[in-house]
């Protein structure tokens, strides 16, 4: 699909980055402040995206019938005034995704579009849909309209105000009190066995006796995002908010995400081994939760296993190296 379709005519575009495949496409009256949702983790990857911010300033852009002849699909006609400052192209794989971010009048933020097009994004977003209408208020966006056509998806949301957090101590602090509270304001008791137990146990035959030990304790049953790292959460100046629920469940178990919020950015960003990381995940699920490092070291493999099995899921092949660092973190 061409992002340039989720514009007006009459708007002037700006491609970022300016070599390679296109990643972002931008109004370039919004180019400055747009610019900043664009993902960047890394320090080089931030300098690099305050080079293209500044870049996109000084380019005149491409007005937009040069870019795309189709009409503006009607669901984003109707949201005027509201208009389109940025499309960002999602990483891709079988779950790519697009999201449209739109803006007001004076250029705020006000609701960002989420859209599907390949089967294993469309099945995500229909459970977001489903996640986020279950959620507690100030937890997450709030879901505003969900559109089925025949060859995709949209998911209409509020926009959130704040920045992504970042891997370090300060931050993690954060991410460690915005569990402790959604779980506070959501645990219910399990009936039975823990649902988020049973799953592990049909998923991971490997992991049984972790799961087992995990199954011999009561655990109370909490929404799990299940993509739990930095940059799925926002800081506001009042409340963090996490974004982006695809994998998220109601059914989930404590220190689910404590252990993602480690393993995702020493998988992504610090390259650490998946031993050094499996303990590093350990050391900090055990401090969130108050458990034992047996106990902590069962969620962490447990929690690197769902991860991996959400992602063969989607699509991906088992020879693929996240997966990879997955079963060896999981199963190691």
């Amino acid at each position: 699909m061409n992002p340039a379709i989720f514009f007006h005519p009459d708007q002037r575009l700006v491609a970022l980055p300016g070599i390679g495949p296109v990643r972002m496409l931008l109004d370039v009256r919004y180019a400055w402040s747009a610019a900043r949702w664009y993902p960047a983790q890394r320090f080089l990857a931030r300098a690099v995206c305050t080079a293209a911010r500044l870049a996109a300033l000084l380019r005149r852009g491409v007005m937009r019938e040069r870019l795309c002849a189709e009409d503006m699909p009607e669901w984003a006609r109707e949201l005027a005034p509201l208009r389109p400052a940025a499309v960002l192209v999602g990483t891709p794989g079988p779950a790519q995704k697009l999201t449209v971010r739109f803006d007001t009048p004076e250029g705020q933020p006000a609701l960002f579009a989420k859209i599907a097009y390949k089967p294993a994004a469309r099945r995500r977003l229909e459970n977001e849909v489903e996640v986020l209408r279950a959620l507690p208020r100030g937890f997450a966006p709030v879901p505003v309209a969900h559109h089925r056509f025949d060859d995709h998806d949209v998911l209409i949301i509020e926009a959130v105000e704040g920045r992504a957090l970042r891997d370090t101590r300060r931050d993690g602090e954060k991410a460690r009190r915005y569990l402790e509270a959604l779980a506070a304001t959501s645990a219910r008791p399990a009936e039975g066995v823990h649902p988020w137990l049973v799953r592990a146990w049909h998923e991971l035959p490997e992991l049984r006796p972790h799961v087992e030990r995990l199954a011999a304790r009561k655990w109370p049953v909490v929404p799990v995002h299940g993509d739990f790292a930095p940059w799925n959460l926002l800081a506001g100046r009042e409340r963090v908010v996490a974004i982006d629920w695809e994998y998220g469940t109601v059914d989930g178990l404590p220190g689910i995400d404590a252990a993602a919020w480690r393993l995702k950015p020493d998988s992504l960003i610090q390259g650490k081994s998946p031993r050094r990381a499996r303990l590093h995940a350990t050391k900090w699920v055990k401090n969130c939760l108050g458990v034992s490092c047996l106990v902590a070291e069962d969620l962490v493999r447990v929690a690197a296993g769902i991860m991996r099995s959400e992602l063969l899921l989607n699509g991906r092949l088992p020879n693929d190296p996240v997966l990879y660092w997955q079963e060896q973190v999981a199963f190691g």
